[in-house]
C-alpha cells in the first residue's frame, strides 16, 4: 500500500516537471521564432537570434532570482508575460510606429531618432562619444546604445529588447516593494501584465531614455526601502551603481528620487538612529551628486552643463512656450515666479496625470491613435482607484500607502514643478508605482464609491478642454 503511494507521488512528480520541461521548451521556440520572423533591419539573422537568446536567458536569471527572494510565485507566469511583451514590441517597432524605421538620422527632431544617430556615429569613429552630440541629459543612453550596436551590430530592435530587461526590473522592483510593506506575495503578482500598458510598450520598442529613467527609479526606491531594515554593503553598493545611471540617463530624475526617499525615511518610525544616518546619507549623496555630475559629464564627452540652469526659472518658460502649440495645456497655469510654481504645482500635477487629451477636431476629420492616448484612457478608466487609494481610511491606516501610494503623488508634483512642458513620456516615470497603487485600491480598499466624482472629473475636463480649443 505505502509502496504504491510512493509510485503514484513518483509518478506525478514525473507528470509535473515533464509538463514544466514542455512548457519551457515551447517557451524557448516562442523566443527564437521572434528572431527567426524579425522582417526589420539586422546585420545578420545570427545575430538576432544571439541578441533575443542572450536577453532570453538574462530575464530567465532576473526571474529565477526573482522567485529565489520571494517576489513571484511562478517563472512560468512571469516569463509568458515577458515573451508577451517581446512579440508586442517587436510587432509595435517593425508595422506600428510611424518611426519604426529610424533611419540613423540626423535630426534635431524626435529624441530617440538623435539618440540613435549619436550612437551610430560614436561606433563608426571607433568609440569616439565626442563625436556624438552628448549632453549631461541623455549621454547615458548613447553609451547605452552605441554598446549594443557595437557588440551585436546596428539595429534598433537590439535596443528595443534590452529595454525589455529594464522594463522587468522595474515591475519586479516594485512588486518587491508591495511584498515587504503588505507581507503578501499572491495578490502583486498581476504587476507582470503592466508591461504590457501602451506607453510602456512604446518607449520600450524605441532606443529611449525614458524606459531606462522608470526603471531606475522604481530599482533605487526598492533598494532605498530594503536598506531601512536590512543593512548590506552590497546593496549600497548597487544603490550607488543605480544612482551614477540615473544621472547619466536623465540627471534631472535624482530630485524626484531625493525627495521621494526623504520622505520614505522619514515615514520609518523605528530605529530612529537608522534613520538619522540614512538621511545623512541622502544629503551627501545628494550633494556628491550635484557636484560630480557635470564633472563625470565632461570627462565621458558629453556638453558641460551648470547645476544652476536645472533650478533657473527662464530657460524652462522659453522652451515651454516655443514648443506649445496655441490652446496648449502647457500654456495654462504657466508659472512666472517661484511663488507661481508653488501655487500652481497641484494644477500642473493633474495636467500631467491626464496629458495629453485625444486631439479633438472640433469640426470633422480623425484623431490619430496613438499608445499615450491608450495610456491615457487607461488611466482615466481607474482614476476611481486613485481616489480611493488615496483618501481611503483602511489604506491610509497601512505601511504600503507610505510606500507606494504618497510616493507616486510625490512623484507627479515633483515633475509638475520642476518641468514646464506637459508630456506623457515624463508620467513614464511613475508608471508601475501608479499601476501598484490600483491594485492596493482594489485589493484593499472599494473604489466603485468613487465612480461618480471620477467621472464627473473627467467630463469636466473633456469639456473645458473642447472650449479651450474653440475659444483659442
Amino acid at each position: 500500500m505505502v509502496l504504491g503511494q510512493k509510485m503514484i507521488e513518483l509518478l506525478s512528480k514525473t507528470n509535473r516537471i515533464s509538463q514544466r520541461g514542455l512548457i519551457w521548451s515551447f517557451l524557448v521556440i516562442w523566443a527564437l521564432g521572434v528572431a527567426i520572423f524579425w522582417p526589420g533591419e539586422e546585420p545578420a539573422k545570427v545575430n538576432t537570434l544571439l541578441v533575443v537568446g542572450i536577453v532570453f536567458v538574462l530575464a530567465y536569471l532576473i526571474i529565477a532570482y526573482a522567485a529565489k527572494s520571494k517576489i513571484i510565485t511562478s517563472k512560468i507566469y512571469w516569463m509568458v508575460a515577458f515573451l508577451v511583451m517581446m512579440t508586442l514590441v517587436a510587432i509595435v517597432l517593425q508595422f506600428v510606429l510611424t518611426v519604426s524605421d529610424i533611419g540613423h538620422r540626423d535630426i534635431d527632431g524626435f529624441d530617440p531618432i538623435r539618440y540613435d544617430y549619436d550612437a551610430k556615429a560614436a561606433v563608426e569613429s571607433g568609440l569616439d562619444f565626442t563625436a556624438a552630440k552628448g549632453s549631461y541629459n541623455f549621454l547615458g543612453v548613447i553609451y547605452y546604445i552605441a554598446g549594443i550596436y557595437w557588440m551585436f551590430g546596428i539595429s534598433t530592435f537590439y535596443v528595443s529588447l534590452f529595454n525589455l530587461l529594464f522594463v522587468l526590473v522595474g515591475f519586479l522592483a516594485v512588486t518587491k516593494i508591495l511584498i515587504d510593506q503588505t507581507g503578501e506575495v499572491r495578490p502583486w503578482q498581476k504587476m507582470a501584465w503592466g508591461m504590457l500598458i501602451p506607453s510602456v510598450l512604446y518607449y520600450a520598442a524605441l532606443p529611449s531614455k525614458d524606459i531606462l529613467a522608470m526603471s531606475l527609479i522604481a530599482l533605487i526606491l526598492c533598494l532605498v526601502s530594503i536598506l531601512l531594515r536590512k543593512r548590506s554593503l552590497k546593496l549600497f553598493l548597487f544603490l550607488a551603481i543605480s544612482c551614477t545611471g540615473l544621472i547619466m540617463i536623465r540627471a534631472s530624475a535624482l530630485i524626484i528620487v531625493a525627495i521621494v526617499s526623504t520622505f520614505i525615511i522619514f515615514s520609518v518610525k523605528k530605529n530612529k538612529r537608522l534613520v538619522l544616518y540614512a538621511l545623512i546619507l541622502l544629503v551627501v549623496v545628494s550633494l556628491l551628486a550635484v557636484q560630480c555630475a557635470p564633472v563625470i559629464t565632461k570627462l565621458l564627452g558629453g556638453t558641460p552643463f551648470s547645476v544652476s540652469k536645472l533650478f533657473s526659472l527662464q530657460p524652462k518658460i522659453k522652451m515651454a512656450e516655443e514648443l506649445s502649440a496655441t490652446g496648449s495645456l502647457n500654456l495654462l497655469f504657466m508659472p512666472r515666479t517661484y511663488v507661481q510654481v508653488a501655487l500652481f504645482m497641484p494644477i500642473r500635477a493633474l495636467f500631467f496625470l491626464i496629458s495629453p487629451f485625444p486631439n479633438v477636431w472640433i469640426w470633422g476629420g480623425l484623431a490619430k491613435i496613438r499608445f499615450d492616448v491608450l495610456s491615457l484612457w487607461l488611466i482615466l478608466f481607474f482614476a476611481p482607484a486613485l481616489i480611493a487609494a488615496t483618501i481611503s481610511k483602511n489604506i491610509r491606516r497601512l505601511k504600503v500607502y507610505n510606500f507606494i501610494v504618497i510616493p507616486f503623488w510625490l512623484m507627479i508634483f515633483t515633475i509638475a514643478t520642476a518641468l514646464f512642458i506637459i508630456h506623457e513620456r515624463y508620467r513614464l516615470m511613475l508608471t508601475p508605482f501608479w499601476l501598484a497603487t490600483v491594485f492596493i485600491a482594489y485589493h484593499y480598499g472599494k473604489p466603485n464609491r468613487y465612480l461618480m466624482p471620477s467621472l464627473s472629473f473627467i467630463l469636466a475636463g473633456l469639456i473645458a478642454y473642447v472650449i479651450l480649443k474653440l475659444v483659442v
